[in-house]
């Protein structure tokens, strides 16, 4: 299942691997932890707004326990 809404990134968290945990503001849900596989990495797409106080609109899997952006 898919969510979307707007949000606002508050933090991101690098880890070892090339993931970004990121804390979002949204409207519809409040604050949310989610997790941009591959977002460290230059040459992904998700890069871009694996960045604090970025604003727009997030597509969000629930499958699995931790959210992931899509």
């Amino acid at each position: 299942m898919y969510f979307e809404t707007d949000a606002i990134v508050i933090k991101a968290t690098k880890t070892l691997t090339n993931d970004v945990f990121l804390t979002l503001l949204s409207r519809k849900a409040g604050k949310i932890e989610v997790v941009a596989n591959g977002a460290k990495s230059s040459k992904s797409q998700l890069s871009a707004v694996a960045k604090p106080f970025v604003f727009g609109q997030f597509i969000l899997n629930t499958q699995s326990k931790v959210m992931k952006i899509v």
